[in-house]
């Protein structure tokens, strides 16, 4: 598919845990890989880009990317890092409800 974002190489490593691609980007062929990480613990995933053109490598900064997002889990931080919008949005709702 020209023009949108779509994979045009793929393959799942490390137990189907890890889908290594690279994608289409404004009609052009991406040279480096991405990942997709799945964490058996946690639901959804985490999209990365590994920002190397060698699969081997792409391999090893997934999987310490996996590690990380697994120790995360287990210390029950969640999957997707908390952005600051979030929290200060959170805490905005918060304070609204103790005003009230």
């Amino acid at each position: 598919m020209e023009g949108g974002n779509s994979i045009y190489e793929s393959e799942w490593c490390f137990d189907n845990q890890i889908l290594l691609f690279k994608r289409h980007f404004n009609g052009k062929r991406s040279p480096n890989w991405h990942a997709k990480i799945k964490v058996p613990a946690a639901r959804g995933h985490i999209k990365i880009s590994t920002r190397t053109r060698y699969k081997v490598e792409a391999l090893r900064i997934a999987v310490d990317e996996l590690r990380k997002a697994e120790g995360r889990t287990r210390m029950g931080y969640p999957l997707k890092r908390v952005t600051f919008r979030r929290v200060c949005n959170e805490y905005l709702e918060w304070k609204r409800e103790q005003y009230q």
